[in-house]
């Protein structure tokens, strides 16, 4: 778990809280490559989920999903993290089922190893994840619980971020009082611990807030001394964030010639960062300032500029900003025609937004004519034409007006059913999660009742056991009996922990016990220098858990007979067991390659407490034993029903 921790969590919670790291493609191509030649396919494949997580949402999914294939059931740790990272980037793209089901999937994992910083992490995760979808008391709920883990572990460093989350989330709200209180907290913990990154983010969400309250002044300081933190740490795109909010803040404050100074600060940081965003964003300020102080031929000569870059920023938000500026510059110096031209063009990428979106309501379009409205427009027309032009466009836009008004009617009334459908899908969904979590509570006791009884069963075969060896083993030495009655034992307890690490609690898959159970039998019975080969050959064979019992007892008498009695001559002893369905039946073929039984063997007859351990257990479970004729060594049928 410890591997995890330094792989994992901490670095992964700075990606989280900080930053959208870029690899480089030779990197990712480095990390392909690594495929081909390593046996840890699971983990190279989670290694390139997490170099582009920032980069490609969906090939990190991918990705993440070829690690779980290829993760074997036992490792804790690789589900733990890919169930992680594929949690988070599922909240990133706003899939919030999968993520929350992943993300509790990896907290489950956290749990079982009593990794309580990793519990926290993912509360942290759900909390924002709720956060997004404007479940606030679910959210702080979850916040909370991180933030009391955090507190009880002592670490500072990831209790700054919760209660800068706590902050950012009555922020949302507009409870600003509370919202400075954790933010004041959250910074308090990153000064203290150095964490200048972490104090220049609370910095900059405090800010935000003071701008929220109007309080523009404090704002302005604010800013600024995030600002001069992101600089220091050489992040030049979140500095220059910091600038063009400063310059709004002073703007508002009418400072204008100190905002140009920031604006421009700012243009020049994401310039040399390539920042097309804060390109464009600065742009259009040093053209606000220059439309403010009447000169609108600067203005816009910078709102060009910034319509420019605008393409390699696909935003239309930007576009419908600069285009609502050219329109209100051309129509301060009267250009009518210019005016219209980009009204028209704003009104576009209105519609287009709309379209995107779907959830906002269409824009008020009173300002497309309040330029007709005015008398020294219609002075500026020339010939009666146009004056007649002008009241076709007036009783149009009368039009407009009444459709739009009737669209946004519709459009409520659309919202308002969709808001009940929603509301009504949410209930079902908890009241089908409350049925579910009843029913596995109930499920848990039974299996919990269950548990109880098969212990008590297993003790009392363990009693049969012992009592059997000890009347029939007068003449075996103490250890032999002690080694024998412990494999019997062992194979029992081999099942049982199967049974406990799997997901399925009914059935057990065959193939893996049998291995592991062999070995150990082999590893302690044989005292000789001979190596005895292990062959198996068992496909899909599932047994429940009273059958494999049973059936792990039977094979623990067959090995241990031939390990005591069948290799005495036999340089390269060999062990064979073959198993395979058919119908409601599974046949398992055990043989080996020693001496074999005596001419006058008599299954009936015989004495051997292991033989009639075997004959008895199989008919116990309602299956059959039989002994083939084999020309080397020895070879048994075992047939076992499928179900109890």
């Amino acid at each position: 778990m410890k591997q995890l921790i330094k792989k994992t969590i901490f670095p992964f919670l700075i990606l989280l809280i900080f930053t959208q790291n870029v690899f480089s493609q030779s990197e990712i191509d480095s990390l392909k490559n690594l495929l081909k030649t390593t046996d840890s396919i699971a983990d190279i494949y989670y290694q390139i989920a997490y170099v582009i997580h920032y980069q490609n949402y969906d090939s990190c999914i991918y990705y993440c999903q070829k690690s779980l294939e290829n993760t074997k059931v036992d490792d804790i740790e690789n589900l733990t993290y890919v169930s992680l990272l594929l949690g988070v980037t599922y909240k990133n793209t706003g899939k919030y089922d999968s993520a929350l089901f992943y993300i509790k999937q990896a907290q489950n994992y956290f749990r079982q190893d009593e990794y309580m910083e990793g519990v926290a992490s993912c509360d942290n995760n759900i909390a924002r994840i709720y956060q997004e979808i404007g479940d606030y008391e679910k959210s702080l709920s979850y916040y909370f619980e991180s933030m009391q883990i955090f507190e009880s572990t002592l670490d500072t460093i990831n209790l700054a971020n919760v209660y800068s989350n706590i902050g950012e989330l009555y922020l949302e709200i507009n409870n600003f009082d509370k919202a400075l209180h954790f933010f004041n907290i959250s910074k308090e913990f990153y000064e203290k611990t150095g964490q200048k990154r972490g104090e220049a983010f609370v910095l900059t969400d405090m800010a935000s807030l003071y701008f929220k309250q109007k309080d523009y002044e404090q704002a302005k300081n604010t800013y600024k001394k995030s600002a001069i933190l992101w600089e220091e740490d050489n992040r030049k795109t979140d500095a220059g964030n910091s600038y063009i909010n400063l310059a709004e803040a002073l703007f508002k404050l009418g400072e204008n010639k100190e905002a140009l100074f920031y604006f421009s600060k700012a243009y020049k940081l994401f310039s040399e960062t390539d920042y097309t965003f804060g390109i464009v964003q600065a742009l259009i300020g040093i053209g606000d300032y220059y439309f403010l102080t009447d000169k609108f031929n600067l203005a816009q000569n910078y709102y060009y500029s910034a319509l420019d870059n605008i393409i390699k920023v696909n935003s239309f938000k930007l576009q419908l900003d600069i285009y609502t500026k050219l329109y209100t510059t051309y129509k301060s110096i009267n250009y009518a025609d210019s005016a219209l031209k980009y009204l028209e063009k704003s009104q576009t990428i209105k519609d287009s937004i709309f379209n995107l979106e779907q959830t906002k309501n269409i824009n008020n379009l009173q300002v497309k004519y309040d330029l007709k409205d005015k008398e020294n427009q219609i002075k500026d027309l020339q010939n009666t034409a146009k004056i007649k032009q002008l009241e076709i466009d007036k009783k149009t836009a009368l039009a407009e007006k009444r459709s739009i008004f009737l669209i946004f009617v519709i459009l409520t009334a659309f919202v308002l059913a969709l808001f009940a459908i929603v509301f009504f899908y949410q209930f079902r969904i908890k009241t089908k999660l409350s049925k579910e979590l009843l029913l596995r509570v109930t499920e848990r006791e039974v299996l919990l009742k269950e548990l109880h009884h098969r212990v008590k069963n297993n003790l009392q075969i363990i009693s049969s056991l012992l009592n059997l060896q000890k009347s029939h083993s007068k003449d075996l030495p103490v250890e032999e009996i002690l080694e024998i009655s412990r494999n019997r034992i062992s194979s029992m307890v081999a099942i049982h922990e199967k049974l406990y690490k799997s997901v399925n609690l009914k059935s057990i898959d065959i193939a893996e016990y049998v291995e592991e159970m062999a070995l150990n039998i082999i590893k302690s019975l044989n005292k000789t220098d001979k190596r005895i080969n292990l062959n198996l050959e068992i496909e899909n064979v599932f047994f429940e858990v009273n059958n494999a019992v049973t059936f792990g007892l039977i094979l623990n008498e067959l090995i241990t007979n031939s390990i005591k009695h069948a290799f005495s001559k036999q340089n390269t002893p060999e062990i064979s067991i073959f198993g395979k369905n058919d119908n409601n039946y599974s046949t398992i073929i055990y043989s080996d390659n020693g001496s074999g039984l005596t001419s006058d063997f008599d299954i009936i007859k015989t004495n051997s407490l292991g033989m009639n351990l075997i004959t008895g257990m199989t008919k116990q479970i309602k299956g059959s034993f039989s002994i083939e004729e084999t020309e080397i060594g020895v070879k048994f049928k075992i047939v076992i029903p499928l179900k109890s």
